[in-house]
């Protein structure tokens, strides 16, 4: 028999003849480590829902451009907007937390777009913060501004917008029920062979 396997067996069976070890690597890891990881996810599901549901107080920057989209920002309920914002003092107020984000525009943005090139969009954040939410948010806003303006080009051009999808990808996850479990088990499984390898190690 191979060395390793009687070695392995040995220590099966010395660690399963004794009850208290048992319960200490086997039972109090399987009801502790869900335990764990619900409250874990409680926590981050509470923080992302704080992080959504903030407002949000905004430094825009636009050099008088953008109009729509600035407008657009003024009445939105979840955002405050600054517009007394000087560019040099854009990352001390950030750092301070006077401001969650600063949207700076190019001086020459209208004229970039109206030449259908692209036009210069700065957002100044601090990512270690609410969960890099504040990002994720003015990021969509921007993205939605962009449709809009990509639609205009479309439309200027008599063209229609569907020809700039080149492809529609459609993902369809085959993965069973059972694989999911067992991706999910087989996750905690080295953790719990340290876990048990260091409850081993603590009684010699």
């Amino acid at each position: 028999m191979n060395p390793a396997l009687i070695i392995f067996l040995k220590e099966l069976k010395d660690i399963t003849r004794d009850r208290r070890t048992m319960i200490t690597m086997i039972v109090i890891p399987l009801l502790l480590f869900p335990l764990l990881m619900t409250i874990a996810t409680k926590f981050t599901q509470s923080q992302v829902k704080k992080a959504q549901d903030k407002t949000l107080t905004v430094g825009v920057i636009t050099h008088d451009n953008a109009a729509s989209f600035r407008e657009s920002l003024r009445n939105r309920e979840d955002l405050t907007v600054r517009e007394d914002i000087a560019e040099q003092d854009i990352e001390t107020l950030i750092k301070s937390d006077s401001l969650d984000a600063v949207i700076a525009f190019g001086e020459d943005f209208d004229q970039k777009v109206s030449d259908l090139k692209s036009g210069d969009v700065h957002l100044y954040f601090k990512s270690s913060k609410d969960m890099d939410m504040t990002r994720r948010r003015l990021t969509e806003l921007i993205d939605g501004y962009e449709n809009q303006l990509v639609t205009r080009r479309f439309e200027r051009l008599y063209l229609d917008k569907s020809i700039h999808d080149a492809i529609h990808t459609q993902r369809h996850d085959v993965t069973s029920e059972q694989e999911k479990f067992a991706k999910t088990i087989g996750g905690l499984v080295p953790y719990l062979f340290i876990l048990f390898y260091g409850q081993h190690v603590s009684r010699y």
